[in-house]
């Protein structure tokens, strides 16, 4: 067995998580000060967003009808690859599925908060 490639892979999902602890700790105030240059980009774009995020919660649909698939496929043709293609797929479709519902919540907020006649 090649133990490089485990402590290789083990290094690496380490700083992945550390690094999550760090994003998620600088993440107010990288969110504020990314919040004053991009807050006239998103309005500017708000159409092209709104494209992009309901093609997404479309796709998140259509992933889990893959998700399925690759179920049945599981129980005809059993390999560790499928199983991994499986979640895969699964937790594409849980964040695109999240992803929409966060549009959603912004579309609900711009409304509420729209003052333009």
């Amino acid at each position: 067995m090649d133990t490089g490639f485990i402590k290789f892979t083990k290094y690496v999902l380490d700083i992945m998580y550390f690094g999550g602890f760090v994003v998620l700790i600088t993440l107010p105030a990288t969110i504020k000060f990314l919040g004053k240059y991009y807050s006239s980009v998103i309005t500017k774009n708000f159409a092209l967003m709104l494209f992009v995020f309901v093609i997404s919660g479309i796709l998140g649909i259509l992933i889990i009808g893959i998700v399925i698939m690759f179920i049945f496929k599981l129980f005809f043709v059993p390999t560790p690859a499928t199983g991994i293609i499986i979640l895969v797929f699964f937790i594409a479709a849980l964040f695109s599925q999240v992803l929409a519902d966060v549009f959603e919540k912004s579309v609900n907020y711009k409304e509420e908060n729209d003052l333009t006649i």
